[in-house]
């Protein structure tokens, strides 16, 4: 997001693309929080924030906005909330759930980060290592082939 007199943008993923909130949006949409599916994207003049969540799917900017019905951006835009829930939910979920509830996030700094990349990187993060043990025998050549690469 971009707005007049400022030097700082948003965009976040929602379904694989790119989507900037409150100008890639169909007019009378919510705009009090957004669904994301992984990552939001913060550039300003002095860098790029890439904020990852892996399990809280909501957010909004500026500050809690449940219910304000919102038409266009916050004064305060620069701050990023998640909106944290149990996304676990089966059929009869109860709606005040008991126990302990994780949710992890993953902040990076960047002093330069094409918006293009933003997704690349995001997915980096978020991705399990993989372990590889060796066995008694020779190296498998396939393997070695295509260890590194995507």
């Amino acid at each position: 997001m971009w707005r007049p007199g400022t030097d700082w943008a948003w965009n976040q993923s929602s379904g694989s693309p790119r989507f900037t909130p409150y100008t890639d949006q169909l007019p009378g949409s919510c705009r009090d929080y957004f669904a994301m599916d992984g990552w939001v994207h913060y550039a300003t003049p002095d860098g790029h924030w890439l904020w990852v969540s892996r399990d809280a799917p909501l957010m909004t900017l500026g500050g809690p906005h449940v219910w304000a019905r919102r038409t266009d951006p916050p004064a305060d835009a620069h701050r990023l909330l998640a909106m944290l829930f149990n996304n676990c939910w089966h059929t009869n979920f109860a709606a005040d759930e008991h126990g302990v509830m994780e949710f992890q996030f993953e902040l990076v700094w960047r002093e330069r980060l094409d918006a293009a990349n933003a997704a690349e990187v995001a997915e980096a993060l978020v991705t399990e290592p993989v372990v590889l043990i060796n066995g008694p025998g020779a190296d498998d050549s396939f393997l070695l082939n295509r260890l590194f690469q995507p």
